[in-house]
């Protein structure tokens, strides 16, 4: 099969049909789930209904002032777009940093340097697809060690 995507959306203000709307243009089960919905919707019976729709694990996304998909931008307070991706390829995880007070770059290098040591590894087997970990580089002197508890 190789790797293969989906996207849709909904603007429906329920957001237990949100969820469910936006993602059945998917008919299998996604190796990795992407949302990005707008904070008029409760979050936590958005991402319910779409875990019940997807049964993964893997699943990010953010909360923001709109959505831009399929050619509409819908800056409304009830909007969410979900990306879906299956591979025979390749290989997902997700991870969080909870500490964002010092900034997105800080809290963007410690995740890096705490969950890939901060480098670029590709791993690749023949039958069991390719693993990509990628890091970012503590190019500003920041402190990686305030990171960890």
């Amino acid at each position: 099969m190789g790797t293969a995507a989906g996207a849709g959306y909904s603007v429906r203000r329920n957001p237990a049909e949100a969820g469910r709307e936006a993602e059945q243009a998917w008919t299998e089960a996604p190796d990795f789930v992407f949302v990005f919905a707008t904070v008029g919707y409760s979050q936590q019976v958005l991402i319910r209904s779409i875990r019940e729709a997807t049964s993964r694990d893997h699943l990010s996304g953010c909360s923001g002032e709109g959505i831009i998909t399929h050619g509409i931008v819908d800056e409304t307070n009830f909007g969410v777009s979900v990306m879906v991706i299956r591979s025979d390829d390749l290989r997902f995880h997700n991870s969080c940093v909870l500490d964002i007070q010092q900034g997105a770059d800080v809290a963007g290098t410690c995740l890096a340097a705490k969950k890939h040591k901060g480098e670029l590894q590709v791993q690749s087997e023949v039958g069991n697809g390719t693993t990509f970990a990628i890091s970012i580089p503590n190019s500003k002197g920041i402190n990686i060690f305030s990171c960890f508890s």
